[in-house]
Order: structure tokens, then C-alpha cells, then sequence
């Protein structure tokens, strides 16, 4: 898995995922984001788009559970958009939608980032 920085600017912070996240693969650690974007990064609004990883195994959705944990103890929120169907229905199966913000599409995610509903 690579993390690619989008932009930082309006109050966002757009990530996008690149590649499977799978328990081989040595990326797949909170550090990863800090590197990217510096100590205080759990404190932001961070949108990220899943759209480019095609697969994800169950240390994948781990990392997504750290990852969320981690911005709600620092104050931020983490917002997954743009999920291929087959990962949205693994995270469905996993019940992940009552405890990750999953949405549609960056606008929604947008939405959520600010308080909404998801």
C-alpha cells in the first residue's frame, strides 16, 4: 500500500490509497500517515479515498480501525470514500459501517468531515 497526499487546504486533508493493504505488506502502520503528514496529524479532518486499492485483508481493515481510533482519541475525524464494492461489502460484512464513517463519494465525505450525517 502507498498513501498519496492530495492536497491539504480547506480545513481537508485528502489522502488517497494506492495498491492492496494486505498483511505482507510492511506499510500498513499508523506511522505511515504521521511521515506523510506530520505528529498532529490525528487532530485533522482526514478524507480518504480508497478507490485505487483493489484489496484488503483483515489486517487492512486493522489498519483502518487504528487509524480511526487514533484521529477520534486526537480529535480528528477520519472519513473513507470512494470504496470499491468489493471492500465496502467486506467492511459491511465486518459491521465496520457502525463504527468507520464510510461514504459514497468526497462530497459526502466533505459533509461528514463537518459534522453530518453519514
Amino acid at each position: 500500500m502507498k498513501l498519496n497526499l492530495r492536497s491539504d487546504e480547506a480545513g481537508f486533508c485528502r489522502i488517497q490509497t494506492e495498491g492492496e493493504i494486505r498483511l505482507s505488506d510492511q506499510s500498513g502502520d499508523t506511522r505511515l500517515v504521521e511521515s506523510l503528514l506530520g505528529p498532529d496529524c490525528f487532530a485533522r479532518k482526514i478524507l480518504l479515498d480508497m478507490q485505487n486499492t483493489p484489496y484488503m485483508d483483515s489486517s487492512g481493515v486493522s489498519w483502518l480501525v487504528s487509524f480511526h481510533k487514533h484521529c477520534r482519541d486526537a480529535g480528528g475525524i477520519l472519513v473513507l470514500h470512494s470504496i470499491p464494492p468489493s471492500i465496502m461489502s467486506l467492511l459491511k460484512l465486518l459491521h465496520m459501517d457502525r463504527y468507520l464513517n464510510l461514504v459514497e463519494d468526497e462530497q459526502a465525505a466533505q459533509v461528514v468531515a463537518l459534522g453530518g450525517n453519514r
